[in-house]
């Protein structure tokens, strides 16, 4: 999904090489797991912060 956003910009910019099935990145797999070392607690105080209305109204654009 990340890879994708990216396309569309709307991600910051990580490193994909192609993988067995699919693209990967060690960099956001990085990114991953130091999310999930926070804990479920601390993601969803960070969720809750984001403006999903933003990225429904450019979508609904393209």
């Amino acid at each position: 999904m990340v890879y994708f956003l990216q396309r569309l910009g709307l991600v910051r910019s990580y490193v994909f090489d192609l993988y067995t099935h699919s693209p990967y990145s060690a960099q956001l797999a990085d990114d991953y797991m130091w999310l999930a070392k926070k804990g479920d607690e601390y993601i969803s105080n960070l969720a809750s912060n984001c403006d999903y209305h933003e990225l429904d109204k450019w979508l609904r654009r393209h």
